[in-house]
């Protein structure tokens, strides 16, 4: 996993629910199917991008890696 790409993947995962939250609670009346729709895919995306985040194998470095040793 890394961090970098997982961290940005939370980010994306609690701004997508917030817009979510914003669509439910405040603009509900004014929302459209199409709005309604993206917001959901958001939401879908980000919760997918976290799971491959999480099961990603993790690497090691290249100063970690013994050259000599066939993997």
């Amino acid at each position: 996993m890394n961090k970098k790409t997982f961290t940005l993947a939370v980010i994306f995962l609690c701004v997508a629910v917030g817009l979510l939250v914003a669509n439910i609670f405040w603009f509900r009346d004014s929302c459209t199917k199409w709005d309604w729709t993206v917001t959901v895919f958001l939401v879908i995306a980000g919760v997918l991008m976290v799971w491959n985040e999480m099961h990603k194998k993790r690497r090691l470095h290249r100063s970690d890696v013994n050259r000599n040793e066939i993997p």
